[in-house]
């Protein structure tokens, strides 16, 4: 029997790299999977990761989430609940970096590396707990996130945003 049988689970961030990895093994163990991220199409091209999924024969669903947006994350979650009649598994992989290094790194960039990998994290955190479904039960969390090995010296909101992250996670 695969271990994640008959389990509703949302992962963040499956677009692509690590958090399709994710999505595609969950699918695999029998988990029915929820995608949350800002574009349904993979940043590294080919098929889409629902359709991946689909074509395994599992099921899943694809909702445009931005979770550095409060209603997005709330969404996201409702809409799961709504669909599906309860909420196993959550994982927070969506991460974002840039390519610019510290003197290049414009004060727009800065706010949108935070805002997603920090202030999402937190959104992320609270929206499960903001959601009546997910205070009457105790669903599994987890954080993944692929952009730290990205990270130097002269990359500092990327840098800095795990250590963020941490700090959201230890404040619990």
């Amino acid at each position: 029997m695969p271990m994640l049988e008959k389990k509703i689970a949302i992962v963040t961030g499956a677009s692509s790299g690590l958090g399709c990895a994710i999505a595609l093994r969950y699918a695999k163990e029998g988990a029915t999977v929820v995608i949350g991220d800002v574009c349904a199409d993979p940043i590294e091209g080919g098929e889409t990761t629902l359709s991946r999924i689909r074509a395994e024969g599992a099921k899943g669903m694809f909702l445009e989430t931005d979770i550095s947006r409060w209603d997005d994350v709330d969404a996201l979650v409702s809409q799961t609940v709504k669909g599906f009649g309860r909420l196993d598994i959550m994982v927070n992989n969506a991460a974002i970096y840039t390519s610019t290094d510290l003197l290049e790194t414009s004060p727009q960039q800065w706010d949108r590396v935070i805002a997603v990998n920090v202030t999402g994290f937190f959104y992320w955190c609270n929206g499960q707990r903001s959601n009546s479904y997910c205070r009457s039960r105790s669903a599994t969390r987890a954080a993944a996130s692929s952009t730290f090995r990205r990270s130097t010296a002269w990359s500092p909101a990327q840098a800095i945003s795990p250590t963020g992250s941490a700090r959201v996670r230890s404040s619990r």
